[in-house]
């Protein structure tokens, strides 16, 4: 994934120690599965202001963290809990 720009807000959200997105900032999203085979699936989640369709789902915990323009691309979800940062 490349950033338009380093200010851009990206972040990485790690949803277990196998699932990893990857947010640009603006409006794309990738993931990372490592598999228990030791493989990996990785591919586009969001891409230009939409949802691919047959891909992992994304998670509910991580909708809040997005943009409200791309969080509108989701059914409304309730706050999580703060989760630590490392």
């Amino acid at each position: 994934m490349s950033l338009s720009s380093p200010a851009d807000p990206w972040f990485v959200f790690v949803e277990s120690p196998s699932r990893f997105w990857f947010f640009d900032g603006k409006d794309e999203m990738d993931y990372l599965i490592l598999t228990p085979g030791g493989g990996t699936e990785a591919g586009g989640s969001i891409h230009s202001g939409r949802v691919y369709p047959n891909r992992p789902p994304v998670p509910n915990e991580l909708i809040p963290h997005l943009p409200p323009d791309v969080r509108k691309l989701f059914p409304d979800v309730e706050s999580t809990p703060k989760r630590p940062s490392i």
